[in-house]
């Protein structure tokens, strides 16, 4: 599991931060913890989510004590030397983890002037690091990355989040979901957003999207920065620029599916 040597310091840093909070939440897998609800219902959070953000918030600040941080479970922490805003979700998963499924992972991602420049997601179980830099190349493992060729929607494999908030916005949601599944296309909910963004920039999935509006800014900056290093596209599903505040809806794929999955969203 190696970083590309042209990757600079905050790649280097995000890198062995990610890989030693993998570890804590891999120690932690399967057994005894506390698990919290949180203010959406069926979404928790576990004594290993705060264990995790404490312990890459302690690694990052020390070695770059003028940057500020905006976290999952702390909120904002800003610093007003600092040009560089790490986002970290110390456990996207959380729900998967919760209930002994791998598919989680830790994602850390530095940010200036509201741009991603580097970021790093990592599935400890999977043993699977996923890294990007801007203008460098996205590699899992050491290998480079790039979106899928498939141009067909009908054969497209399509990962989705239908979330928490499901409930007080049902109707789009599931129209949608029909819609899509009805041309016969694989849809997968791993209930990891990073995971997913992840799969796409490694061909693994075609197109994933999501009408929740639950993002944050942490949840997402690692996958737009690394499906546009592997050659896909990322937008609102009104086909508008994705912001990583206050966009209401997210699509993701390959590029070649955009434009025809569009049609889909009537926002």
């Amino acid at each position: 599991m190696d970083i590309p040597n042209h990757f600079s310091d905050l790649a280097h840093a995000a890198f062995h931060v990610a890989r030693e909070a993998g570890s804590l939440l891999k120690a932690g897998y399967q057994k005894d913890f506390d698990i919290i609800p949180k203010g959406m219902k069926n979404d928790v959070v576990t004594s290993y989510d705060y264990a995790s953000e404490q312990l890459i918030v302690t690694r990052l600040s020390d070695q770059f004590p003028t940057h500020s941080f905006l976290c999952e479970e702390r909120g904002a922490m800003p610093h007003p030397e600092g040009s560089i805003c790490w986002m970290i979700d110390p456990l996207d998963g959380t729900v998967n983890f919760a209930h002994h499924v791998p598919l989680f992972c830790v994602t850390i991602a530095a940010c200036q002037e509201n741009e991603v420049v580097c970021g790093v997601t990592y599935a400890p179980i999977l043993e699977e690091l996923f890294i990007a830099e801007k203008g460098k190349g996205a590699y899992l493992n050491g290998k480079r990355l790039k979106v899928s060729s498939s141009s067909s929607i009908h054969a497209a494999y399509i990962g989705t989040s239908l979330s928490f908030n499901l409930h007080t916005h049902p109707t789009h949601s599931i129209e949608v979901f029909s819609k899509i599944a009805r041309l016969g296309s694989p849809m997968r909910a791993f209930g990891s957003t990073a995971l997913n963004m992840c799969y796409i920039a490694a061909g693994r999935l075609d197109a994933y999207w999501s009408l929740s509006g639950a993002f944050k800014a942490w949840d997402v900056a690692t996958g737009i920065l690394m499906i546009n290093e592997a050659g896909g596209t990322v937008s609102q599903a009104n086909g508008n620029s994705y912001k990583l505040e206050g966009s209401a809806s997210l699509l993701a794929s390959n590029g070649k599916l955009h434009e025809e999955l569009l049609q889909f969203f009537n926002l």
